[in-house]
């Protein structure tokens, strides 16, 4: 097999709501974040300007989410993520196909870190590295 290609992304910003958790029908968890990253840049006329993305980040690694579990993370703590690119494609109540693209950890390489949480925004040496 041809291994030339590659699929990973990386993102740190700041948790828009508190993670869901559910459980699969094999009995195993997976948790769901959305995550804001935020671009600054000065445009032709020297004022800042930016633009925010949303992410939805799929975690299908069990020891993960039981670490994220844990640690009570919540809206606004600031996280880590690497994982890789998904398309899935479904169709909507009127037949129509529908794309949603999604970054999923579900590898043994693929992270996600707590940097900060909102209760401690300036004390970094709590920063823990939660990936598992």
């Amino acid at each position: 097999m041809n291994n030339l290609t590659l699929n990973t992304v990386m993102i740190r910003g700041f948790l828009g709501e508190k993670p869901t958790m559910r459980n699969t029908q094999n009995g195993g968890k997976v948790m769901t974040l959305s995550v804001a990253s935020t671009e600054n840049w000065k445009d032709r006329n020297d004022e800042w300007k930016s633009a925010t993305e949303w992410h939805r980040v799929v975690v299908f690694k069990e020891a993960l989410v039981n670490a994220f579990e844990n640690e009570k993370v919540e809206k606004g703590d600031l996280v880590e993520i690497s994982g890789k690119l998904k398309t899935n494609k479904w169709q909507d109540s009127e037949g129509q196909d529908r794309y949603t693209t999604e970054i999923q950890v579900t590898s043994f390489d693929h992270r996600a870190t707590l940097i900060r949480t909102k209760k401690n925004p300036l004390d970094r040496s709590d920063e823990s590295d939660i990936a598992a």
